[in-house]
């Protein structure tokens, strides 16, 4: 067991895992302290963030990682096996994904934070549920939390993924613009609750290659020239309490 209570780590010739909890050990990362490098977790370790700033992002191989705070950039990465809880926090990335989560038994809650994905990044992504026959995608619930993207998708689910509330805005940058929440190659996305957003894109909820979506609630706006949901081919399953709101001359659905 291991507590990291202030302090500056600084990285070695690697910025990759300069701080690593291995061989199921536990390691508790608290306010103050300062890690110039990724944090890693792998072979049943167990990972818990109170606090501090991560610049390199964590990983997780197969353990269990607990998020209460703290100020990450870089990413969340988890694999198979992988259990993820993240409470609150702030979260920051210029490429690929704030949480990047994906493969057979893995599971992850977001209760809260705040999320903002910079560049064409995404704040959530859910894999790999590429197979029809076999269900590879990884488990993801989102409770609450606020997550903007700018170019890119708030959400792009492959896999499982749950979302009962939170606030999702996805906004055009340098010329780029992304569906708020994409559910493509066989992901099964379902939706009771949140606010999703959309500046400029074509969609605020896209549906592709096969992929499934039903909305029980919450509220879709497309704004600046987006249309509600769209997408080929895919099923769409839609509860009479969800709104969706247009806020352009485009379509509901396409």
């Amino acid at each position: 067991i291991m507590n990291i209570r202030g302090g500056i780590v600084e990285p070695a010739d690697d910025l990759r895992y300069n701080v690593s909890n291995n061989q199921g050990g536990e390691l508790t990362i608290w306010p103050g302290v300062e890690i110039r490098a990724a944090v890693s977790n792998r072979n049943n370790g167990k990972l818990v963030i109170r606090g501090g700033t991560i610049e390199h992002g964590v990983h997780d191989f197969s353990s269990e990682t607990i998020i209460y705070d703290g100020t990450i950039y870089g990413g969340i990465w988890g694999g198979g096996g992988s259990t993820i809880e993240i409470h609150d926090g702030k979260f920051y990335v210029e490429s690929e994904a704030c949480v990047d989560f994906g493969g057979r038994d893995a599971y992850m809650t977001i209760f809260d934070g705040e999320f903002y994905a910079l560049s064409g990044a995404s704040c959530v992504i859910v894999g790999a549920n590429n197979d029809p026959k076999v269900n590879t995608g990884a488990h993801v619930t989102i409770e609450n939390g606020s997550f903007i993207s700018y170019g890119g998708e708030c959400i792009d689910n492959h896999g499982n993924l749950i979302v009962r509330g939170g606030n999702f805005t996805s906004l055009p940058s340098e010329e780029n613009s992304a569906p708020c929440i994409v559910s493509s190659w066989y992901g099964d996305t379902k939706i009771y609750d949140g606010v999703f957003s959309q500046h400029g894109g074509l969609y605020v909820a896209n549906i592709e290659d096969y992929a499934s979506m039903d909305i029980y609630g919450g509220l879709l706006i497309g704004r600046e020239g987006a249309s509600g949901v769209g997408g080929t081919p895919c099923t769409l399953y839609i509860n009479k309490n969800s709104s969706i709101e247009i806020d352009s001359e485009k379509n509901a659905f396409y």
